[in-house]
């Protein structure tokens, strides 16, 4: 007897591919768009603060110009006393003390801070050079024997007569006011000319001042 037919057995299926849900597209996703927008974040602000900090230089480096021209120009214009005094000598063969007053007075920087601002005529004496007159008065200077003596000083003259122009001395301890000091010397030639074979050193004009006074009005002038 025949066997039965019998369908043929069903061929056998693959299990269906493990598919990655949409969860763990965002576990992997998320991190990584996290961390690109931190980089463009961080490059973009580091791109920013340069810039910024550029701009701050540029302005910072303006502001400090601006202000030493400033300061160059409130200096050169106290200084102008001295040049000033320097046209007496240069026109007169004797300068008085009444004629070095009323100059001193004259000038618009004799009445400006007489507190911080003095002026002095120290001729050549048999190589001293001793205080003949000074504006405003000043008793703590009537007994000053030889500029020359003082090293701070002795320097700024040698200084000036050798550049044949107005030298400013180092700074030092300004006494009975506390703070600091400097000198402004001015060498004056007969004639008026040290190149000259005539020409030679009469004398220096000095002018001494408190820094801090000279600091404090010029911040006064340049922000009123």
């Amino acid at each position: 007897m025949a066997a039965p037919d019998l369908p043929p057995a069903p061929a056998s299926v693959p299990p269906p591919p493990t598919k990655v849900g949409h969860n763990g597209h965002r576990r992997f996703w998320r991190p990584a768009v996290l961390l690109f927008g931190l980089v463009i974040s961080a490059t973009v602000a580091g791109v920013v603060h340069s810039m910024l900090g550029a701009e701050q230089r540029a302005q910072d480096d303006a502001a400090r110009q601006s202000l030493s021209a400033g300061l160059q120009i409130h200096i050169d214009r106290k200084l102008a006393m001295l040049r000033y005094l320097r046209g007496l000598y240069d026109s007169s063969d004797f300068v008085s003390a009444d004629e070095f007053k009323r100059f001193a007075q004259i000038n618009p920087s004799g009445h400006e801070r007489q507190w911080w601002f003095t002026v002095a005529w120290a001729p050549r004496q048999a190589g001293r050079f001793p205080i003949a007159y000074v504006e405003p008065p000043r008793p703590a200077l009537s007994g000053v024997a030889d500029l020359a003596a003082d090293p701070v000083t002795a320097a700024a003259m040698r200084r000036a007569e050798a550049l044949q122009q107005i030298v400013i001395s180092d700074p030092r301890p300004a006494p009975g006011h506390g703070g600091m000091q400097i000198e402004a010397v001015m060498p004056v030639f007969a004639h008026g000319d040290a190149t000259d074979a005539r020409g030679r050193l009469e004398g220096f004009l000095i002018a001494s001042c408190a820094i801090d006074g000279l600091f404090d009005d010029f911040l006064q002038r340049a922000f009123t």
